[in-house]
């Protein structure tokens, strides 16, 4: 049997064997490739026609104000928050000229970043450090947020980040 022959020396102590398997190290590395999924994914990609409908929803609150657009837009059917929240990132994109579709996905990234964020605090304040590490991953991972917030551009999840930040508040008191 050949015997097999291990490197020594300065290139062995910059990789020791165990930071390869150490979930420290590796999970949030994980969250990061999950967000830079996201971020490429609003940069790269208009997205569907909901951000033409948002832009749309947009000008005639801009125009119109929020009653007016509720009583003539039968498919507005989103709460005031998110009709302001269109207005100024239309605004914001008037002013800067960066096209709306990408500074209207940057309030769900943020979103994302938060409820990531929060699932591993919820579990790291109940002892579970690592589990909230894994949790965070597996979200930031997941494909169906990665999508929906990088590419579609609506605003679930800025509402999920809500909820999730009210249940953690309400829980903690």
């Amino acid at each position: 049997m050949p015997s097999t022959v291990l490197p020594t020396g300065p290139a062995q102590e910059m990789v020791p064997e165990e930071s390869a398997r150490d979930p420290s190290r590796l999970l949030p590395r994980l969250i990061l490739v999950g967000f830079g999924l996201r971020t490429l994914l609003a940069v790269a990609t208009l997205g569907p026609n909901d951000i033409g409908t948002w832009l749309w929803f947009a000008e005639s609150v801009a125009e119109d104000g929020l009653e007016q657009t509720y009583q003539a837009q039968v498919a507005f059917n989103h709460p005031p928050l998110m009709g302001r929240m269109a207005v100024l990132i239309l605004w914001a994109s008037n002013v800067t000229q960066l096209p709306f579709p990408i500074l209207f996905k940057i309030p769900s990234l943020l979103a994302e970043g938060a409820t990531a964020y929060l699932l591993y605090r919820v579990l790291s304040e109940r002892g579970a450090r690592e589990a909230g590490q894994r949790a965070a991953a597996a979200y930031a991972l997941a494909l169906g947020p990665i999508v929906i917030s990088g590419y579609h551009g609506n605003t679930d999840a800025i509402y999920f980040c809500f909820a999730l930040a009210a249940a953690y508040l309400m829980e903690s008191k």
